[in-house]
């Protein structure tokens, strides 16, 4: 439901806005609903064999079109698209996906609820860690919904800059295993020597899940019920929550590794020239609108 606008609110946007720059500010207000105009232009090419998984809301749901628009336009390909509402995506947001990426399905929140938790009957830990944190979909839905062996999560607030050709050699076949961001330093909700006591393995540092690539059989289901009985996980920092079930998972899988430095996730000011994709977090969020969307207008939104 949008925000009623009241004199308060009004204050805190007037702040806002001057905080981060007139740049980002032309960029929200004016170019960004713009992708209303994007179409695909590979629409008619076969779907992909691997699912693209997008988690969003009220608050990102226009970082996630430009997101699916930069992914589409410089992979030049077809993708079987799965947007998963995590409780508060408005109707404004569903009449955009549907006008730009018609066949991409719409999950909503009380639809997963009840097929999802239907699913993990049996493993009440996992039921409990799904409802733990929105982000927690991210595990769990996705792996549930995925069509294919294969998936693709990607966060609403990155972009693509190029051809993310590293990425597509794993959609073809040519690489395998499972590919995760770079984190900028290791923000795991429990630490080495727990898990090497509790579950007798070396943790995976640095797996951010801001775009992931993995088989569907790397979420393990028995694994993460497990993990949630004999680790404290459940009692952790929320905000880290998924991001540690996927390194526990992926922790087990020799056949790995992390993004390179051109999939960036950093919080330098500016982009680094030779990037393919850039990954909006924490005080550089505003980037997406002054960097990403002004760079990303000209090819877009011919």
């Amino acid at each position: 439901m949008p925000h009623k606008l009241t004199l308060g609110r009004l204050v805190l946007l007037a702040r806002r806005d001057w905080t981060r720059g007139w740049r980002a500010v032309y960029h929200d207000y004016w170019t960004a609903r713009k992708v209303l105009r994007w179409r695909p232009a590979a629409a008619d090419k076969p779907p992909e064999k691997v699912s693209v998984h997008v988690l969003t809301g009220e608050y990102d749901w226009r970082y996630a079109a430009w997101m699916l628009a930069s992914w589409f336009h410089f992979t030049e390909r077809n993708w079987p698209v799965f947007i998963h509402d995590d409780g508060s995506l408005p109707p404004e947001a569903v009449f955009l996906y549907a006008t730009i990426l018609p066949e991409a399905t719409v999950i909503t929140r009380a639809r997963s609820d009840a097929e999802v938790d239907a699913a993990l009957e049996g493993r009440p830990l996992c039921i409990k860690g799904r409802h733990f944190y929105n982000p927690s979909l991210k595990f769990f839905d996705t792996r549930h919904y995925a069509p294919h062996d294969r998936l693709i999560i990607l966060d609403s607030d990155v972009l693509f800059f190029q051809r993310p050709s590293l990425l597509l050699d794993w959609v073809d076949g040519r690489s395998g295993g499972f590919m995760f961001m770079h984190d900028v330093a290791d923000a795991s909700a429990l630490d080495k020597e727990t898990v090497r006591r509790t579950l007798g393995m070396d943790l995976m540092e640095c797996v951010n899940s801001g775009m992931c690539f993995l088989p569907k059989s790397l979420i393990d289901l028995d694994f993460t019920e497990r993990c949630l009985a004999e680790t404290e996980l459940l009692q952790t920092t929320r905000w880290t929550f998924e991001q540690t079930l996927f390194a526990l998972c992926a922790s087990r899988n020799a056949d790995g590794r992390l993004l390179p430095k051109t999939y960036e996730l950093t919080l330098n000011p500016a982009m680094r020239p030779d990037s393919v994709a850039r990954h909006y977090v924490g005080r550089v969020r505003q980037l997406i609108y002054s960097e990403g969307i002004r760079r990303l207008r000209r090819d877009l939104l011919q």
